[in-house]
């Protein structure tokens, strides 16, 4: 199974043909429905004598399905306290009215058990290997009594055989019946409340009548993409009134059929001994059903005093299938009544509408609106001419290869879990003369940085004729005059890699060799996106295909052949023009990169650096050798105040930081900066030190780890004694 919306190519002209040859396999079929219902007392009234509106909701659910049958459609009702009577049969062609009011007007004589035989006996009254679709639908409120839940399961799942017999069942309550939902099997399971059983109810029966829901706005509008057939709407509420559907051009639908359904008290009270203790049941709807070609717009539904509305639809759309020469241009689907010839061959499919126009569908969101989309199924047999059957595996974008024979096309699209269209194309396959190419020489293409270096070298082809009987012979002169003077070719680009991110070849130019039978020269052009020439590295060829078709304007013959070459190219880009051209192609992320190598060098572990912190601890006393002959004294400490300037400097980036120690008193300020040995820095001004540190001249270098000096004021009153310690 291959999941692909394929772009469907040709107007709405080739579209209308084709569907005039293809052959649908969608239309409505007849349904066989038997629907097992149960009517015991449960539904009227519980345990304790509670009267419920169990039975007053399903049979009014009942009612909006049999206001749904189809003309070819049956409904079987087999009723549990009389399944061993004949069923009530309603058919689709006697109209909806008459079919509502069978169920509405019919009395209702409840029994004490619910019975699996009545669902036994309602499966085998299916009429095994007839042509109607068959579903086996059980409405039912407790536990079979008569047979144990784990064969009630085993049964059930043996009743579905898909796709001939369907099985769905609906569980009212908390005690209804258990059975595991296998959709794939054919087995459909819903459980709901009393409130909620005409939504499952419809639920199971848009399965049935491959029906899906439409949103419905505040205002009551409905919009689609996608050309209806059909559409249903049910509306509810106590004064409800349909009165049809108006386009958004003004255009009015009427519908087909408008039918009244509805469970009131009356209807309840005459069914049952005990009328007066009967809970009051008032439903009331309409189902309207409206037939024909809507086209995809806005609608309006007439619908007045409703308390809730729901849209139904059927698509009006069918899927088509298409074949086309491959490469022969212009591209122009075969007609089925056409004879083909062996060969190579495109298949394309898409949805389209099945109104007389035939329009591709362009807008198919609602199709895909349950999340699996829309999936096609292709199955191409080719079947030879010796009787032997090929299947063929279809890749979409990919020719098919024919024999002479027959061919047929069967495409399936499945969309919304369970509708289902299909085509079928049969084509007689006749015999063609083959082409046979082979290569007669051709240069290696250097790859530079303004394209091929030797472009205009060419490729030498040479073309031959193979007859029915596998020999091969050279073209005549005449044959050789009618070949086409320019065949298609075209480049392959390999499946792992888009288009655009390899190497493209703008066009190939091919001549005709008049003076060389058979001969043709090819020469190729590179596509002018100037990043396709750097897209070479490793590589070392560029793949192309030659297609022509010849057709003998006297005798009528025909030939056709391909051949699938290799450019053979040498990368002779060098490493700096490619580093360049990823600059041009890449300015934010090259800007990135310069900003952090600068960032490394200005600020990477080799800058020299300063400490973060450090104490600078100055002590002075007086000293013996000073004028006064007072007793000597110590002043208090002093602390300097130590600064690193930011590192935001201008460039370079790579200069010592620098700082700056300075004192509140008389001592001078100390400029500094670092130095490139670890532990040290360097004094800028060692000169003002000169008088208390006159060593600092000679080497102004101090290790701020563990640095001291020691020195005296010029009036030499004073010695000073500065240590430095670092955090």
């Amino acid at each position: 199974m291959k999941r692909a919306v394929l772009g469907i190519l040709g107007g709405a002209l080739a579209w209308s043909f084709f569907c005039l040859t293809c052959a649908y396999a969608d239309e409505e079929p007849s349904r066989m429905i038997h629907l097992v219902y149960d009517d015991s007392g449960s539904m009227i009234h519980d345990d304790q004598g509670v009267y419920l509106d169990t039975w007053c909701q399903a049979r009014y659910s009942m009612e909006v399905v049999a206001a749904m049958l189809e003309p070819r459609d049956t409904l079987s009702i087999y009723y549990m306290s009389s399944y061993q009577a004949e069923p009530d049969v309603l058919h689709g062609r006697d109209g909806a009215q008459a079919n509502v009011e069978k169920i509405h007007t019919r009395s209702m004589q409840y029994s004490n058990t619910t019975p699996f035989k009545a669902v036994e006996k309602a499966y085998s009254a299916f009429k095994l290997g007839d042509e109607h679709e068959k579903w086996l639908v059980v409405l039912s409120d407790g536990a079979f009594e008569d047979t144990p839940q784990d064969k009630v399961e085993r049964r059930i799942q043996a009743f579905a055989k898909p796709p001939a017999i369907s099985v769905a069942m609906l569980a009212m309550g908390n005690d209804g019946p258990t059975i595991q939902a296998n959709p794939d099997a054919g087995v459909y399971y819903e459980r709901a409340d009393s409130r909620h059983i005409l939504d499952k109810l419809t639920h199971i029966s848009n399965q049935i009548f491959k029906r899906h829901a439409l949103d419905v706005s505040p205002d009551n509008k409905v919009r689609f993409g996608v050309p209806m057939r059909e559409l249903i709407v049910l509306a509810q509420g106590r004064d409800v009134r349909i009165d049809g559907i108006t386009a958004s051009d003004g255009k009015h639908y009427k519908a087909v059929s408008n039918v009244h359904a509805s469970s009131d008290y009356a209807a309840a009270a005459e069914n049952i001994k005990h009328p007066e203790r009967v809970v009051p049941c008032t439903l009331n709807g309409y189902v309207a059903k409206f037939e024909g070609d809507f086209v995809p717009g806005e609608y309006r539904l007439e619908v007045s005093g409703a308390d809730s509305v729901a849209v139904y639809f059927k698509p009006n759309v069918r899927v088509a299938a298409y074949l086309y020469p491959h490469g022969r241009k212009p591209e122009t689907p075969v007609p089925q009544d056409e004879k083909i010839v062996n060969g190579r061959y495109d298949v394309r499919y898409g949805l389209i509408s099945a109104t007389p126009d035939r329009t591709p569908v362009t807008d198919i969101s609602l199709l895909e609106r349950d999340g699996s989309g829309v999936v096609y199924t292709s199955r191409i047999v080719n079947k030879t001419s010796d009787g032997v059957e090929h299947t063929i595996e279809h890749q979409p974008g990919k020719p098919i290869e024919i024999q002479e024979g027959t061919l047929s096309i069967q495409v399936k699209a499945n969309f919304l879990k369970y509708t289902n269209v299909q085509a079928e194309l049969v084509y007689d396959v006749h015999y063609e003369n083959e082409f046979v190419w082979r290569l007669v020489g051709g240069p290696e293409y250097g790859m530079t940085t303004t394209g091929f270096e030797n472009a205009e070298e060419p490729v030498v082809l040479e073309v031959q004729m193979k007859t029915k009987d596998g020999g091969i012979q050279p073209l005549t002169p005449d044959e050789w005059r009618q070949m086409p003077a320019s065949p298609q070719v075209a480049q392959v680009f390999s499946d792992d890699m888009v288009p655009e991110q390899q190497t493209r070849i703008e066009a190939f130019k091919i001549q005709k060799v008049d003076a060389a039978i058979g001969q043709y020269k090819l020469w190729p052009t590179l596509s002018p996106q100037e990043a396709d020439r750097f897209k070479t590295r490793g590589l070392s060829g560029i793949q192309y295909e030659v297609s022509a078709y010849f057709k003998n304007a006297e005798t009528g013959s025909t030939a056709h052949g391909y051949y699938a070459g290799t450019l053979s190219v040498r990368d002779k880009i060098g490493t700096l023009d490619r580093v360049r051209e990823w600059i041009q192609e890449n300015p934010v992320k090259t800007a990135l990169f310069l900003f952090l190598l600068l960032a490394f060098i200005g600020y990477g572990p080799h800058k020299k650096r300063l400490p973060k912190k450090l104490t600078v601890k100055m002590t002075a006393e007086r000293t013996k050798l000073g004028k006064s002959k007072r007793i000597p004294e110590k002043k208090e400490p002093e602390y300097g105040r130590y600064v690193r300037y930011g590192v935001g400097v201008p460039w370079p980036f790579c200069r010592a930081q620098t700082g700056k120690i300075s004192f509140n008193g008389e001592f001078p300020d100390i400029r500094i900066k670092a130095s490139k040995e670890n532990g040290m820095m360097t004094v800028e001004n060692p000169e003002v030190l000169a008088s208390v540190c006159p060593k600092l001249k000679k080497n102004p270098h101090i290790n701020y780890m563990r640095w001291k000096f020691e020195g005296e004021n010029d009036k030499g009153f004073y010695k000073y004694t500065c240590q430095l310690t670092t955090k």
